[in-house]
């Protein structure tokens, strides 16, 4: 009986550090760039981190390139997008999930072009809870029609899907550490991001 019960004892043992180093797994895994985040992302947020992406914007057979940047400060991330040689396109605020364009120029500054940049990137840099264990997020709780699917492959986030009832409107994906594909469905366009200061991130 006693043979028993110190057998029962190391089972148990076991399987809470299997469990223990799971879980540590699964916590460093997630949250690629920073260990103390409580919401998972596809881009990183961190913050009062400057991040910055090297950016492509595909609209039929326009293309527009040019830097991200971006900074999370007091749950509200503000950023420009900008060409090469520092001129601004737009300026963009999000905040509860929800996103501002400021300050677009002219040849931008159209409502469906707006509008579209605006859904777009809500959709980028929504946050998912990491005690949000159905990887659902619903873009609001008076409709739910309209949601967020996370998908994650051995521990890591690998893509994220928007759908509008059940039509699939956008997919982000996640192509390595550094590397982020966004494709509109609906208006066939599409955003690439590659992160540029990677390095200081993991520091």
């Amino acid at each position: 009986m006693q043979k028993l019960k110190t057998i029962n004892s190391l089972l148990i043992s076991i399987l809470l550090i299997v469990f223990l180093v799971g879980a540590c797994k699964i916590s460093q895994q997630t949250n690629r760039y920073n260990n103390n985040a409580t919401r998972i992302s596809a881009l990183p947020v961190i913050e009062n981190q400057l991040i910055k992406l090297k950016t492509k914007i595909k609209f039929k057979k326009s293309l527009i390139s040019g830097i991200t940047a971006y900074k999370l400060s007091n749950d509200t991330i503000s950023g420009v997008f900008m060409n090469e040689f520092g001129i601004k396109a737009f300026e963009f605020v999000i905040y509860e999930d929800k996103c501002i364009i400021n300050n677009i120029i002219k040849p931008l500054d159209k409502w469906y072009i707006r509008n579209t940049i605006k859904s777009d990137f809500e959709f980028i840099f929504n946050r998912l809870s990491i005690d949000n264990t159905d990887y659902i997020i619903y873009k609001s709780r008076e409709n739910k029609k309209c949601f967020y699917s996370y998908y994650f492959s051995e521990n890591n986030l690998s893509k994220v899907k928007r759908f509008n009832r059940k039509n699939l409107t956008g997919t982000i994906k996640l192509l390595s550490d550094t590397s982020i594909i966004v494709e509109n469905c609906k208006k066939n366009v599409e955003y690439n991001f590659n992160i540029i200061n990677y390095h200081e991130l993991r520091k």
